[in-house]
């Protein structure tokens, strides 16, 4: 089971599907991710060994803070 978001801009329309949800220390965390435009997979994304931080910068939840941001 999973969840599929759409989102339709004129004639564009991007999907993505959200499955493999895992439990990490209390956070469900969907770790297969396939994004689609106009019904056309584009992307596979499948993730592994997830953490989660203790803390944050608060900078990172600022608009120019969040564009900096690299991952």
């Amino acid at each position: 089971m999973g969840l599929k978001t759409i989102r339709q801009t004129g004639d564009r329309q991007n999907a993505v599907e959200l499955k493999g949800y895992k439990n990490v220390k209390g956070n469900w965390i969907a770790t297969d991710l396939t994004f689609y435009l106009n019904g056309t997979k584009t992307l596979h994304e499948v993730y592994y060994n997830m953490r989660f931080p203790k803390t944050l910068p608060s900078e990172l939840f600022t608009v120019a803070g969040f564009q900096a941001a690299r991952w």
